[in-house]
């Protein structure tokens, strides 16, 4: 007897209600998806009850939404749960008659339950203000902090020297995948003595944020604190003397001749500009009272008259810090200059005009005004703003296919287990020689493989290749190539930069725009999608400051540097894809007929291989069709066979691939 529950509450059946279960989590002729079980298109009765479970579908002015919906479903036969926890779809409803619907469980409740959530979604971590504390203070974070800023090539280094507010956070996807299961409330467990989950590979692995920041859009305006403005005519004249025509110089004007800017302010909010009536120190002296970044804006009309090489200069502490513009052409000259700085405590900033002279004179006149800023766009780094288009879905998938996962669901909790330990656990295999009615079919030909069979990254450059790999079959009678895996994430190449004997790894999400001379003329935030990688410390020093700034400070401790290590799908296949790939390469397929009886069903676990004594094999169990009848055809893939040939066949048309 079968019964129905639709949504807790029990359905209606007749002898026209069919349902053949098709049982599978992974079909090995196809890697690049987990199945999920699924049931053929059944029917049940045309019923007042069951009119009140599909809330009058089908009948003139029902407002059902259930069509728009997924329903919990629960199959019984002789009283065993056959199907537990499943989702059901409605298909086609014909009024007075019946309703025709199916079903499927497995891994597909999980993917219904997060749906097309994104990462950003389900970060909850704190906003970050990018200092050079607070990057250095996530060197120590782990997995279970969420994230770190790991060091790496993002598109920015001056050199040698890291600039800490071009490096960017990363997400640990352990992090992400605990959360995949407990928005869901699901669990999730290891089937093996050796738990993956708590493998340091795992626990090390992350993946960048999808984009720079934009100081756009994660800043605040800057603040400004001082304006100085002031205006001066400049006549200095050596003395000549024309002795019959020719011009003999008495006293020289040397050259590089300073003239210091002495201006008066109308803002000064922190009392910052001073000078005194001194000789020596008669100009004006920007005396800073906070560390920070400043944004310093002149506005400049010089009028050269006679005058060689003029040149305005910012000094800082008695050493010239940057030049504001030089090459002045004769008579006017109209300018304006802006550029962000980072100044400490006390130190002091001088304006002045450096010139050489000509015929023995220097003549010109100016009108200067200064504005300085506090700049307040340091980056805040807001999570949610990050990693918007990854969905949960496609962490979970990369995950499975990076190690090779298969996974089974039992009530509330995923079981996982490598391909690789599957394939090779003889010791746990489940004796199926009682259950064994009669071999229907077999085949010789690899279903949906080819003779290459590539995995492969994304790249930043398309046309890069560096971290695929390749399963060989030797078949020649197939086609010649096939992608099975593409990743969701990039794999990053290695970066020209070297720091204390690490070279790096180029996760490029900032990018220079540049002047026709080659100079940088800007940094602009780069979209990506995320990169994937490994975070490792180890012990290092460096130097670092913020970009914009001639101040370096040291760092001399643990570090973390994202790096790839084993993830190269070389390593990854020949780690987690051996036994997959010999096994698929012998390609050999039986159809089976089987004794299961619903507490087959129930208990059926696909996590142990099978020994059917008739065969003298070890098989995996690839599918189950169970209609409840006295037998059910079964699709198994014998581990270890002996080469024979025949055709390729597949009866699964009804294949559900997540």
């Amino acid at each position: 007897m079968i019964e129905v529950y639709i949504n807790g509450r029990r359905a209606d059946t007749d002898e026209n209600t069919l349902i053949v279960e098709t049982k599978q989590i992974n079909d090995f002729f196809e890697i690049k998806d987990r199945q999920t079980g699924v049931t053929n298109r059944f029917r049940l009765p045309w019923t007042p009850n069951n009119n009140l479970i599909f809330d009058m579908l089908g009948m003139d002015g029902s407002k059902s939404v259930l069509p728009y919906r997924i329903s919990s479903i629960e199959v019984r036969r002789e009283g065993i749960t056959t199907i537990e926890n499943g989702s059901m779809i409605i298909g086609d409803v014909i009024e007075e008659s019946y309703y025709e619907i199916y079903a499927y469980d497995g891994i597909i409740d999980i993917y219904n339950a997060i749906g097309d959530t994104k990462i950003s979604s389900v970060l909850d971590i704190p906003e970050i203000l990018l200092t050079d504390t607070s990057w250095k203070n996530s060197f120590s974070n782990t997995w279970e902090d969420g994230f770190t800023f790991p060091v790496a090539d993002y598109g920015k280094i001056d050199g040698d020297i890291i600039e800490y507010n071009y490096q960017a956070p990363c997400v640990f996807i352990k992090y992400i995948w605990n959360k995949i299961f407990e928005i869901t409330g699901f669990k999730y467990e290891y089937l093996g003595n050796d738990n993956l989950f708590e493998w340091e590979d795992f626990e090390e692995m992350a993946i960048s944020v999808d984009r720079g920041y934009s100081s756009k859009t994660e800043s605040v305006p800057a603040e400004k604190i001082l304006t100085i403005n002031g205006e001066k005519e400049i006549d200095i004249r050596g003395v000549s003397m024309d002795l019959g025509g020719q011009i003999v110089i008495i006293t020289p004007i040397n050259r590089d001749n300073i003239h210091y800017l002495k201006l008066e302010e109308s803002i000064d909010t922190q009392e910052i500009h001073l000078y005194s009536s001194s000789n020596q120190f008669d100009r004006s002296r920007i005396k800073i009272s906070n560390d920070g970044f400043y944004k310093l804006d002149i506005s400049c009309f010089v009028r050269v008259r006679r005058v060689n090489n003029l040149r305005l200069v910012v000094e800082k502490n008695g050493i010239d810090l940057f030049e504001v513009k030089n090459n002045f052409s004769q008579g006017e000259n109209i300018f304006d200059f802006t550029r962000r700085i980072y100044l400490r405590k006390n130190e002091e900033l001088y304006i002045k005009f450096l010139a050489d002279p000509s015929e023995n004179q220097i003549r010109y006149n100016y009108n200067l005004t200064l504005d300085l800023f506090i700049d307040n766009s340091n980056v805040v780094i807001n999570f949610n703003s990050y990693l918007t288009s990854t969905s949960l879905k496609q962490v979970m998938k990369d995950v499975m296919h990076h190690y090779g996962l298969i996974t089974q669901r039992t009530k509330k909790t995923y079981y996982f287990k490598r391909i690789e330990d599957l394939l090779n656990d003889y010791k746990n295999s489940e004796d199926w020689s009682g259950k064994f009615h009669k071999k229907v079919k077999k085949s010789s030909k690899v279903g949906n493989y080819a003779q290459s069979n590539y995995l492969r990254y994304q790249y930043d450059n398309k046309d890069d290749d560096f971290a695929d790999s390749v399963i060989k079959i030797d078949d020649t009678t197939i086609s010649e190539n096939k992608e099975i895996i593409r990743r969701a994430f990039k794999a990053p190449d290695s970066s020209s930069y070297i720091i204390d004997g690490q070279v790096l790894r180029k996760a490029p999400l900032f990018e220079k725009e540049l002047e026709k001379d080659g100079t940088v003329k800007s940094i602009k935030p780069k979209k990506s999608k995320p990169f994937l990688l490994r975070i490792e410390r180890r012990q290092a020093s460096f130097e670092y400051k913020v970009s914009g700034s001639s101040n370096t400070n040291t760092h001399s401790g643990i570090t973390p540097f994202a790096t790839f290590r084993d993830y190269d799908h070389n390593e990854l296949v020949a780690l987690n894809y051996t036994s997959f790939g010999n096994m698929i390469n012998q390609g050999k397929k039986l159809w089976i007929e089987a004794y299961i009886t619903p507490l087959d069903i129930h208990f059926l676990n696909f996590m142990k291989l099978k020994y059917i004594k008739q065969l003298g094999e070890l098989v995996y169990i690839n599918k189950v069709n169970y209609s409840g009848y006295n037998t059910s055809k079964c699709e198994v893939i014998p581990v270890s066979i002996v080469e024979q040939n025949g055709e390729y066949d597949d009866d699964y048309s009804t294949d559900y691939n997540i």
